[in-house]
């Protein structure tokens, strides 16, 4: 009997195994230690009234360039056409649904995006494999004068990769599909600014917000604010949320007046980050807000994903060459947008979360944006 019984549930096992087997066979298993996000779906709907855009977005986490390889598919013939855009960190790529993926104007169209890292510096959708997925990709959909909705991460099987992959390779030869521009538009989410002669007069930044980043929640973005002395020191961090098409400022002797160390530097080095933030965060984090903080989204030691759309001039003093007393003049310049390495990043962020833990709530941060221009 014990035999038989044994025999039995030995029997159960194989098939058990067997049925796994067929059903991987059929509808694979999902890419165990691949980017969970690397995957996105969404869908295009009502072209036959008017177009939308596809958005895609580099947050910078893969720490360099990603392909964002587009599958369009029409669904009633799913017919497929695919591209590639190669997108730099920080930078996003913006392309029309109807002029890039279709041949004739259906209602809607499906997209499906893969993110995967470039090969030789160069991107090919037909080529994209399991080992070559990427993370770090935003997708958004929006229609002509409507909202943007963010695609959907999915689970990419193996047979769904293979079959994007070589329809694509059926496609190539005379894609419907225009490429995306050799490069995206740089985010302008990193910028920086010096002020001189603190010690004579003040220097302010006036920020803006030219709406870009509605293509993320409501278009409300962070400004976090780092200003560093002539010795490399942060003196003070803080943050504050600015609208679309909104104006707030900020003033450095004012700055200065919260440094960590008390020293009230004559010359800093202004750095400002911003990042997209959730429907309804305050305006600014409070001053003094310990890590984490309590009532704000914006938080100059923990920033969120990335955004574009910031813009901003900062005044300063330059002495005048003359033979008699010093004499000043002020200028006024636009903001210079740089490169954020993941080195940088975590120094000034983490800086910054250094300020907060141990200035006591007193000193190292500054207090904030104001409303309007200085």
């Amino acid at each position: 009997m014990k035999q038989i019984v044994s025999f039995l549930a030995l029997s159960r096992q194989r098939f058990s195994m067997l049925a796994l087997a067929a059903l991987v066979m059929v509808f694979g298993l999902p890419l165990a230690g691949r980017p969970s996000d690397a995957y996105q779906v969404g869908t295009a709907f009502n072209l036959n009234l008017y177009d939308s855009t596809l958005t895609l977005i580099n947050n910078g986490t893969q720490g360099g360039n990603i392909c964002a390889n587009v599958y369009a598919l029409a669904p009633d013939t799913e017919e497929i056409s695919c591209c590639s855009c190669l997108v730099a960190p920080d930078a996003l790529q913006s392309l029309s649904v109807i002029t890039n993926f279709l041949d004739g104007i259906p209602t809607s169209v499906n997209l499906n995006v893969i993110a995967s890292t470039p090969t030789g510096g160069t991107c090919n959708p037909a080529t994209v494999t399991a080992t070559s997925l990427a993370t770090g990709l935003r997708s958004f959909i929006q229609p002509a004068g409507g909202s943007s909705t963010a695609l959907q991460d999915m689970t990419l099987t193996p047979t769904e990769l293979t079959t994007l992959a070589e329809e694509c390779a059926i496609e190539l030869p005379s894609p419907r599909c225009k490429s995306c521009p050799t490069s995206g538009t740089a985010l302008n989410s990193y910028q920086l600014h010096t002020a001189s002669h603190l010690d004579i007069g003040d220097s302010v930044v006036n920020i803006t917000n030219d709406g870009q980043s509605s293509i993320i929640g409501d278009g409300n973005f962070c400004v976090g604010v780092y200003t560093f002395d002539a010795n490399e020191e942060l003196q003070s961090c803080c943050s504050c949320l600015v609208t679309p098409n909104g104006l707030d400022s900020l003033s450095a002797q004012a700055i200065n007046a919260t440094s960590l160390t008390g020293e009230n530097a004559t010359s800093l080095v202004v750095k400002l980050l911003a990042w997209s933030t959730t429907a309804g965060a305050s305006s600014t984090a409070p001053p003094g807000t310990p890590a984490p903080p309590t009532s704000s989204a914006c938080n100059a030691a923990t920033p969120g994903t990335l955004a574009g759309g910031m813009h901003a001039w900062g005044t300063t003093l330059h002495e005048l060459p003359s033979g008699g007393p010093s004499t000043y003049t002020v200028t006024e310049t636009e903001f210079s947008p740089a490169s954020l390495s993941a080195a940088e990043y975590a120094y000034i962020t983490q800086s910054c979360e250094f300020n907060q833990i141990n200035g006591s709530a007193q000193s190292g941060q500054c207090k904030g944006c104001a409303s309007g221009g200085q």
